[in-house]
Order: structure tokens, then sequence, then C-alpha cells
């Protein structure tokens, strides 16, 4: 036994008696999860064996499980059935997606899941399209990758979502990333998407499209910071000028002048005035 599937509750079983309250009703067909706006519903065994059957699903089930490497559980097959019914994808598009991802390294559905969504939000509806668009993007990849100096490993999907966001949301060109993984490298030392993350940002904030306005961004950073500099230097400068020395051990205590040949003629007169007597 490699799985277990459960098959959805159906409509006889929503008429349970009320004299049974230990058994709650069952729900209807649920959604079982919930991706940046698309819902995945909970297809049932019926909808599932009627795409096999009349849409040759099972072909396409076969042949992913030959990527894949092992079988497909109901979970798996919910997903294809998605991609299919709610993204609108062909099935050799399906089929594609499947071949694409596993050879990059990522054999996981919740990443396949959200390779797909953001092909149908880029337009993407051939292979052909998916071809050129993926050789775009993994060149996008390998020049972070450069800049980061990431060797011997694939980027993780974290990594792929900051570098999706930044080239689809953010809409910065492979140039602009590039430049900032490598300011990322030389002020933190390190292959920090969050950093990274930071420094595009700002530039988006700061409404950069090209390198002349990062230069542009760089030059009014260094004036101000200059000018900031030139500030606090005039501000902690001492004002000689106008302040006065104080006054050392030597010289604290009141100045006497005195007048010698007056002193002497003083000392005459009393001498003399000692001798009378």
């Amino acid at each position: 036994i490699t799985a277990i599937c459960l098959r959805p509750v159906t409509a006889p079983y929503d008429r349970e008696p009320a004299a049974a309250p230990t058994r709650p009703a069952a729900p209807s067909p649920s959604i079982v999860q919930e991706t940046t706006g698309y819902r995945v519903p909970a297809y049932s065994v019926d909808d599932l064996q009627t795409f096999m059957e009349e849409q040759s699903g099972d072909q396409l089930f076969f042949i992913i499980q030959q990527y894949t490497g092992k079988p497909l559980n109901q979970s798996d097959m919910n997903t294809i059935l998605f991609f299919h019914n709610e993204l609108g994808m062909s099935q050799d598009l399906i089929e594609h997606l499947f071949e694409y991802c596993i050879s990059n390294g990522h054999r996981k559905m919740n990443y396949i899941q959200a390779v797909a969504i953001g092909w149908t939000e880029a337009g993407i509806s051939t292979v052909e399209e998916a071809k050129a668009y993926c050789a775009s993007f993994n060149q996008l990849n390998a020049s972070v990758m450069n800049a980061f100096g990431i060797k011997g490993r694939y980027l993780t999907e974290d990594e792929l979502i900051f570098i999706r966001r930044w080239n689809q949301e953010y809409h910065f060109s492979q140039e602009l990333i590039s430049e900032a993984c490598r300011r990322t490298i030389l002020t933190a030392h390190s292959a920090s998407f969050q950093y990274a993350e930071k420094i595009l940002k700002g530039w988006r904030d700061n409404q950069v499209t090209t390198l002349e306005d990062v230069r542009r961004l760089d030059d009014a950073f260094d004036k101000a910071k200059a000018a900031r500099n030139r500030q606090t230097q005039e501000s902690n400068m001492p004002k000689t000028a106008s302040s006065k020395k104080p006054a050392s051990r030597f010289h604290n205590f009141n100045q006497r002048s005195y007048d010698y040949s007056n002193m002497e003629v003083e000392f005459v007169k009393k001498l003399h005035s000692g001798s009378q007597q």
C-alpha cells in the first residue's frame, strides 16, 4: 500500500437524521487550498474518473508518474485537474510543466503549482511560449547565482520566489537585479536575498529603471551625506576667537601694581622720623 484515498462524502450522507448529534453533517465539496487568489477545488473521484476516461487524462497521469518516479495519489491528481480545468492549461503544457520543474530539481507539488500559476499570470498558453519564458527566467536565475557566487546547488523555492518577485512584480531587468546582488555581497558579505530585497525595494520606491538612475541616486546620496558631515564638523568645531583661556593656578589671584620709587620715599621718611625720637 502506497496511499489511502478517502472518497469525498457525497449527497446521500448529507441527509443524516437529526437524532445522530455525535455525527456532524458532511460538508459539500470544499476548497483544499487557496494560492495567490486561485481557489483549488477538492474534486470528487467521479470528476477524476471522467477526466481520465473522456479526456485521456489517464495517459497524462501515466506520463507524469514517469517524471516523478512514484504513483500519483488523489491529491496529486486533484492538483493536475486544477491545472487543466481552472488554469486552462492543455495536457501538453501540463506535461512540459512537470518536465521543466523536475529537470531543475523541483519535485514538490506546491512548487510545481506555483510555477503553473506563474505561467498563467504571464499569459503562457503553449509549450513554445513556456520554453521561451523559461529560457529568459533561467538566464536571470543564472545571473543571480553568478552575482551571489552560488555554486554546486539549485536555488531553493524561497530564493526563486524572490527572483520572480523582482522580475515580475517590481519589473526590474536582469542588469539591475544582478547589480543589487553584487552590492549585497560587497555590503553584507553573503548571498542574502533579504538584503537584496531591501535594495531593490528602495530602488522601486525611487522609481529606478536603469543603471544610470542608480548612479544618479548614488550621487545624490553621497552629496547629502557629505553635507551632513560638514554640518556636524562645523557644529563640533571649538570657537577660539571669542572664548578666553582659563586662568592658570599661577595667575589665579588679583594682580597688584606697585610704584617702587614711592615705596622708597615712604621708607626713608619712616626711618628719619624714628631717629628723631
